[in-house]
């Protein structure tokens, strides 16, 4: 296993740089901290990649090892089982290289990670890669940086950009992130924490549809009602947060049968303008949300895709985060 660049993996000199505050930051620098972040982003993959590897690879020769021992051995595998007992040796100790490297970056990621996502959370595009280290930060290696409230602090600034963004690429990352938080083995006590957080941001976020709801129950006056054009445009950014949050969990969101008929009723009786083409372009997955059908259970009953044929296509990226590079 050959070793990694070692300037490449120097953990503490990436967090130094991409925490420094702005005004002691020089200007050359500080137009290249999205290239960094990508860089550490880089070589954070390579890393845990290898050790997840290397760990996978030793499980399977401690299996191997366990029948050798079972068998009669003459002179030719003595002198053979010396030569895999040396390979065994150089290969462990590269193990224990890549493991040192790998529990180094999830310490320092935790350490920093509140004040990257502080720092970056302005501007969509290096926020994703701030999103996309924390995917790579090993909550179990990192238990004794996270305890007290340091932990909550991560959580909370992770939060705030899940709450802030509207474009797709940025909620998208912002639910993978959370997801990958969820899914991890090794530190039940930090998990849990995440999932009671995780669990008031969906409730919160379905609390935000609740005006929406009420308002398909009035029936529409004949002229125009700006007041429903602005509640389908802010339900519509909350199901996508909703969508990109529980796409990666396995259970149904509560509360929401018959929203998407009335979403879907309100596009056909009013020129919504923006709003009907974000919906359209989403509708696939805004339906599913609404029905549970990519959260693994049963939602809303199904909504036929006829209903909103008719509907203008296109529409892109959501604005509302800064796209600029820092």
């Amino acid at each position: 296993m050959a070793p990694i660049e070692p300037a490449l993996t120097n953990w503490a000199a990436y967090v130094e740089v991409l925490t420094t505050d702005d005004e002691d930051l020089d200007p050359s620098i500080e137009a290249t901290l999205p290239v960094i972040l990508q860089l550490m982003h880089a070589a954070a993959i390579e890393t845990n990649g290898r050790f997840d590897a290397a760990a996978a690879a030793e499980l399977d020769e401690h299996d191997e090892d366990e029948e050798e021992e079972d068998d009669d051995g003459d002179v030719d595998d003595v002198v053979g089982g010396r030569g895999r007992k040396s390979r065994k040796r150089k290969q462990r100790k590269a193990i224990a290289a890549v493991e040192k490297t790998s529990t180094a970056l999830s310490t320092h990621l935790a350490k920093a990670m509140a004040q990257l996502l502080q720092r970056f959370g302005t501007h969509a595009r290096p926020l994703r890669t701030v999103l996309a280290l924390v995917q790579q930060m090993r909550l179990a290696s990192a238990q004794a940086t996270l305890k007290d409230k340091a932990f909550e602090k991560i959580l909370s600034e992770l939060e705030d950009v899940t709450t802030k963004h509207t474009d797709r690429a940025t909620l998208e990352a912002c639910g993978e992130a959370w997801s990958a938080l969820l899914a991890q083995p090794g530190a039940p006590a930090l998990q849990e924490k995440v999932q009671r957080r995780f669990d008031k941001l969906v409730a919160r976020l379905l609390l935000q549809l609740k005006p929406l709801k009420t308002a398909l129950k009035k029936p529409s006056s004949a002229q125009g009602d700006p007041p429903r054009f602005e509640l389908v445009s802010e339900a519509l950014v909350t199901l996508h947060r909703l969508e990109s949050l529980t796409k990666g969990q396995r259970q149904p969101l509560p509360g929401l049968s018959g929203l998407l008929g009335g979403l879907l009723q309100m596009a056909q009786t009013k020129d919504l303008f923006g709003a009907v083409d974000t919906y359209m372009s989403h509708q696939h997955d805004i339906e599913a949300i609404l029905r549970g059908d990519s959260l693994g259970g049963a939602g809303a009953a199904p909504s036929s895709s006829a209903d909103a044929k008719g509907g203008k296509g296109g529409g892109g990226e959501g604005s509302g985060s800064k796209e600029a590079n820092v």
